[in-house]
């Protein structure tokens, strides 16, 4: 706990995280799409497939996991799509594994926060020798008490919110470039954060200039004349539109399977020509997994060789040897 003088207080010695319960729609419906439909806005297979999988890890890390439930959702997705694509999830399922990466980062948390961690920390390794421990601060949530001058009000804040308000228990005015570079957060982070103490319903930041967007330029200051009729405040933050990075990710995944499948080819063919081991990967991938782009080959193909898994030949330079 923090000493009376402070302005922002930890109410807990730990943090809790948050779940979401849905996959796609609401409740337990999903909602299937035709994925390969390249004339609609509809996400392909891998995209939807990879949207899920990462809503059934945050089931699975929350403790709002139903084996039957997901079975089911597994099984419907398989019958639409095929098991190479409900590989992890079902591995999920069955091991209790999460596999589906979340956004970590290292943060420069207030001392309070780190007395806890380092706590938990020393517990958790008497418990397991063989498992790390993780802290995903982009899903956490903390309980606050903030010390404003009407009267003190409890905040039900994320990690991300918590970091910042009590950076001002040691100031009266932060710039955003300070805040930057104190609390080690990302542009994109510090932005929509700051965006939700200082331009939103609950203005515990009063932001230098008033104005509706933040900027690398405004400064802030902690309202300590901030109240409210409740004595409870849950202070929402707005959703990470996480839609390229599914996409980055989906793309990593292509690369991986379009590597594997021309260095298979090649190394039962030995030599070919261009086009045939391009038709090859082609016929290969799309009975396996997904329609690959002909560009994304050339460029693979083209990094094989930078990675001497593959060569041209020297008489004929449209024409490929496997690197033995």
């Amino acid at each position: 706990m923090l000493g009376a003088s402070k302005r922002i207080e930890l109410r807990g010695e730990e943090e809790k995280w948050f779940s979401d319960r849905h996959v796609a729609g609401s409740g337990t419906g999903l909602l299937f799409l035709n994925p390969e439909n390249s004339k609609s806005n509809q996400p392909t297979r891998a995209y939807l497939i990879c949207r899920v999988g990462k809503k059934q890890a945050r089931r699975l890390l929350f403790g709002k996991f139903n084996d039957d439930h997901e079975r089911s959702i597994l099984t419907k997705l398989k019958g639409q799509f095929g098991g190479q694509f409900t590989s992890k999830m079902k591995g999920m399922v069955t091991d209790k594994k999460w596999q589906y990466c979340y956004k970590t980062s290292d943060l420069n948390l207030p001392h309070e926060m780190v007395n806890c961690i380092e706590s938990f920390k020393a517990y958790y390794e008497t418990k397991t020798k063989h498992m790390r421990l993780m802290w995903i601060y982009s899903l956490g949530i903390c309980h606050l008490n903030g010390r404003f001058d009407p009267k003190p009000i409890e905040l039900i804040v994320s990690t991300y919110q918590a970091d910042w308000l009590c950076a001002f228990n040691n100031t009266e005015r932060l710039t955003y470039q300070e805040l930057l570079e104190q609390l080690n957060h990302s542009h994109e982070d510090l932005a929509r954060v700051l965006h939700s103490l200082s331009c939103a319903k609950y203005k515990f930041l009063e932001k230098e200039p008033a104005s509706k967007t933040i900027s690398t330029t405004d400064s802030f200051e902690f309202n300590s004349k901030f109240t409210d009729k409740m004595r409870r405040i849950k202070v929402p933050l707005p959703p990470v539109d996480d839609r390229k990075k599914v996409v980055e990710d989906v793309d990593k995944d292509r690369h991986y399977a379009i590597d594997a499948s021309l260095v298979r080819i090649m190394k039962s063919r030995k030599v070919l020509p261009h086009q045939q081991l391009v038709s090859e990967c082609v016929e290969q991938l799309i009975n396996r997994m997904f329609k690959p782009n002909i560009k994304m080959i050339k460029k693979r193909n083209e990094d094989l060789i930078s990675r001497d898994y593959l060569e041209r030949d020297t008489e004929n330079p449209k024409t490929f040897k496997h690197v033995a």
